[in-house]
């Protein structure tokens, strides 16, 4: 087979490394993938091959009752070793297959990771459910019911549901009621548009190479922790974050380029600014989160430019002829009209629980750095209570290997700046991550997770990376195979974690009695009331009291992620309502107030409590309270 000199030099820029022969190729293609389709297969079974291994160290290893709780991890490492060690050889000798391997190889993986998501998507959905997640479908209905994508009955929380997964899901109930099938395919396509989005910026940046550009798709689509499942994929929070960012600084890209014909550019042009003025009416977040640091980035190097140039300056020149500088200025005062038009128009039509525009810097130091560095290297992929002799064990130290060497080139290339797309791109990203960074860790609303959106942007580095044919090759062969390893074996190693979540089981006895009951409304504590509305269909509507302690609770509306007409009092007030609480959240002084009600439901995790109407049940949290 011809070689390939791209697939020769791009990845490890060694001449001497040769493809395989024809035969070869083949030959370990097949096995690659054969290895690949088995590991998968074990991994959809290892709900009961866990179960043997329980049972196997316990009564012939340990000869004692077994500590699940501390060596269940590691057991689901161990079962994900097949799939890892397939990943971990292909990775080592992936520059030898000819770029038509590569190309085959990874759309077999891109097949199987789509199938995995949809599968846990849809088998495992109840176990995974949230009340966050849950709102996102209650959202969607609240959107069919009213025939609108930014209905005024609804509380939003932090940010105006601009562009976002409503789009998607509530089309769906034209065709089917199933909110577990409207979410599975919700995650379906939603997660689909980060592939598919950073295929586009890539173009964009100036990555040529197909396999590179396949590759880092992969890794984006790719759920390799448990935060990148709950926060992105499955719980598609930060999807749109994370698409828009991508589409948002790709139109900017295919803004300054030079076309034969001016229709593209306009088309580029006027989506980038349409886009930006979107952004903005979602919320203050897309501001900061790319718009700021993509002016900033090309403001302050044409800015030193200049300085060190000593050349006479021109404000047409610097400002409007330097498209760079243009565009992005353009584009973050675009991104701010839209800002505008969130705090001052949709502000007086639309009801919002928590705005960012609140939030005020917390006392110095009561974020520490090691929550920080925490949160960025579990959030790549290092993984807590696992023998580094699993897999687990052996991603986690390769995750330090990640972060140094990504680290060293993007120092390298920073340093030996060049002004060309993929530079500036790396500029901006650094920028993106140390601004919002230095605000997450000082603002008082502070998360882990936010950390999520600015380390999707390190994966299109990664393409930089491996494309750059300056770096000495042996690194960046290294450095491709610990992306692979880190990326895509530990994808593998979460996946057994995702299969075998099983805490739906928990909520069985309680959604079947809620199916089979006549409720029609509902009132919980958060992190359940909206799960149990997911659980049934819609068919309750539950509302939300304001804490998760009754004694610090007040009857009324939480106006967060919820129907404005299940708050209102009079809505439905004459029916039969039940208050489904976890039993952990019934206090002694909770449960003789609450025994007023009937109990209808008791089980080892919930308990249901039927009133008789709306007032009975206020009557009942007031007396918790002392009256009011």
């Amino acid at each position: 087979m011809k070689a390939d000199e791209n697939s020769n030099c791009n990845l490890t820029g060694i001449h001497s490394v040769k493809e395989f022969d024809g035969k070869a190729n083949i030959v370990l293609l097949s096995l690659s993938i054969f290895g690949i389709v088995l590991s998968s297969l074990i991994l959809l079974g290892s709900n009961q091959i866990f179960t043997f291994l329980a049972e196997f160290l316990s009564e012939k290893v340990f000869h004692r009752d077994f500590d699940i709780a501390k060596w269940g991890n590691t057991i689901l490492s161990l079962i994900s070793f097949p799939a890892f060690a397939v990943v971990f050889i292909d990775a080592v000798i992936f520059p030898k297959f000819s770029s038509k391997a590569k190309i085959i190889l990874l759309s077999v993986c891109f097949f199987i990771v789509a199938f995995f998501i949809f599968w846990i998507a849809y088998f495992r959905c109840n176990s995974w459910i949230d009340d966050d997640m849950a709102a996102e479908i209650s959202l969607a209905k609240e959107c069919f019911i009213n025939k609108t994508f930014m209905p005024r009955t609804w509380e939003y929380a932090t940010e105006y549901r601009i562009i976002n997964n409503q789009l998607i899901a509530a089309p769906l109930f034209l065709f089917t009621n199933s909110w577990l099938t409207i979410k599975a395919i919700t995650v379906f396509i939603s997660s689909a548009m980060i592939p598919l989005t950073l295929y586009f910026l890539l173009n964009q940046i100036g990555i040529k190479t197909l396999w590179i550009k396949l590759f880092t798709c992969l890794i984006s689509y790719a759920p390799w922790t448990v935060y990148h499942w709950d926060f992105l994929q499955f719980g598609g929070y930060y999807i749109p974050h994370v698409a828009l960012s991508f589409l948002t600084v790709g139109l900017f890209y295919a803004s300054i380029k030079d076309y034969d014909s001016s229709t593209w550019k306009k088309f580029y042009a006027a989506s980038y600014f349409t886009l930006s003025v979107l952004n903005g009416m979602a919320g203050i977040r897309y501001l900061i989160q790319f718009h700021f640091p993509l002016f900033l980035g090309f403001f302050s190097y044409y800015t030193i430019k200049y300085f060190k140039t000593s050349d006479e300056f021109k404000p047409r020149e610097f400002l409007i002829k330097n498209a760079h500088n243009f565009y992005s200025m353009a584009g973050l005062f675009a991104c701010a009209s839209g800002y505008l038009v969130n705090v001052f128009v949709l502000s007086k039509f639309f009801s919002i629980g928590a705005s960012y525009n609140v939030d005020v810097f917390t006392n110095f130091g009561n974020i520490e750095i090691l929550r920080w560095l925490g949160a960025i290297f579990n959030i790549i992929g290092y993984r807590a209570n696992v023998s580094y002799t699993t897999p687990g064990g052996i991603n986690d130290i390769l995750v330090y290997a990640f972060v140094i060497m990504f680290l060293i080139f993007t120092i390298r290339k920073l340093k030996h700046f060049e002004a060309d797309n993929a530079n500036f791109f790396i500029l901006f990203s650094a920028i993106a991550f140390i601004l919002n960074s230095f605000i997450n860790i000082h603002v008082n609303f502070y998360k882990d997770r936010y950390f999520l959106t600015y380390i999707m942007m390190v994966i299109p580095c990664i393409a930089i990376f491996l494309e750059e044919k300056k770096f000495l090759g042996f690194y960046r062969y290294v450095f491709g195979a610990v992306c692979a390893v880190v990326f895509l074996g530990g994808t593998f190693v979460n996946l057994v974690v995702l299969v075998n979540n099983n805490s739906d089981r928990n909520q069985e006895g309680i959604s079947k009695f809620l199916n089979e009951s006549e409720y029609e409304t509902g009132f919980s504590v958060y992190w359940t009331g909206l799960k149990m509305q997911f659980l049934t269909n819609g068919k309750i509507e539950f509302l939300n009291f304001y804490a998760n302690e009754f004694e610090n609770a007040e009857f009324g509306k939480w106006s967060w992620l919820a129907s404005k007409r299940v708050e209102d009092f009079d809505y439905k007030h004459d029916q039969k309502t039940v208050l489904v609480l976890p039993n952990s959240q019934i206090t002694k002084k909770a449960q003789s107030a609450f025994e007023k009600g009937k109990i209808v439901y008791n089980d080892e995790y919930y308990t249901a409590y039927e009133y008789p109407n709306k007032l009975s049940l206020k009557l009942a949290v007031d007396d918790i309270n002392g009256g009011h």
